[in-house]
């Protein structure tokens, strides 16, 4: 019995090996995450530390002059647990969990509208809002891929921009709104690239050429 994260970073996860065929099975249903592991001195039983982390978000309100600051104020969502929170004019946008899944949601007023999700998709880093609020980037890992997405602001029109890159990390908008700049991994060297949303090849901004 052992503890191992998964290649994306997610994880620990409690896993069993066969010691003499050396093949690992994931225990549980890939929900619960662990933090540590013992056995009793007989071998019979084991001790594991559960995480079970609840994510919220809050709203803080910035005073121009000095003073004691205001209380944060917690924010009702919808979907009960939030992450990875990005402004975008008039609305908030926000990264939710559910199961072996993330999905991106976005709130108005109070109301809470799903945007993308994607069956086994773990979303990179958190959405990006185009300098004129008309478009959402995000990068996701899904299916042993990282995808990068474009969508209007309800959810409509979601497209890959690009699946050629091993994505890491947040996507910012270029200040044009034509392309967008993200980091990737060629080789476990990493890159900054620029990744026009007209379908043309990224192009290297800076790193290593091999």
């Amino acid at each position: 019995m052992y503890l191992a994260s998964d290649a994306d970073g997610s994880g620990p996860w409690l896993y069993s090996m066969d010691t003499e065929r050396r093949i690992a099975h994931k225990l549980g249903s890939g929900l619960d995450r662990y933090t540590s592991l013992a056995a009793s001195a007989d071998g019979r039983r084991l001790v594991a530390t559960q995480a079970s982390p609840k994510r919220t978000l809050w709203r803080l309100r910035l005073e121009n002059s000095p003073g004691e600051a205001p209380a944060p104020e917690r924010i009702s969502l919808t979907t009960g647990t939030g992450f990875s929170p990005r402004l975008g004019g008039e609305f908030l946008l926000y990264v939710s969990a559910t199961g072996t899944s993330e999905s991106i949601w976005k709130q108005v007023n109070g109301t809470g509208t799903e945007l993308w999700s994607g069956p086994g998709a773990r979303v990179i880093g958190g959405p990006a809002v185009s300098p004129d609020a008309k478009s959402i980037a995000f990068s996701v890992r899904q299916h042993e891929q990282t995808l990068l997405y474009v969508m209007q602001p309800d959810g409509t029109n979601a497209r890959v921009v690009t699946d050629a890159l091993e994505l890491q990390g947040a996507p910012t908008w270029g200040p044009d709104g034509q392309a967008i700049v993200s980091a990737a991994e060629d080789h476990g060297v990493p890159h900054l690239y620029r990744i026009p949303i007209d379908g043309h090849a990224p192009s290297l901004l800076w790193g290593v050429l091999g």
